[in-house]
């Protein structure tokens, strides 16, 4: 939770990204997904998001994506 916002963080190759906890297609939790090849996919219907901009594959939706980084052992999210 960050500021209200419940927010899936993900590290992918060394980056660290964050994501509205909400997948567009119908809200479910992207934090029950698994990540592959820069995209987190939802354990529900299988929607691929990509963690670098919320990019839904073959859909017009779009997740909310904060930008972040790691500081010592937190990560920081500017929401």
């Amino acid at each position: 939770m960050a500021d209200g916002l419940e927010l899936a963080v993900f590290r992918w190759q060394g980056r660290v990204y964050a994501v509205e906890n909400l997948c567009p297609h119908l809200g479910f939790p992207l934090s029950e997904g698994i990540v592959r090849d820069g995209e987190v996919i939802c354990s529900w219907h299988g929607w691929h998001v990509r963690l670098e901009d919320g990019a839904c594959r073959h859909e017009r939706e779009r997740a909310k994506t904060y930008p972040c980084e790691v500081r010592g052992e937190d990560v920081w999210v500017e929401v």
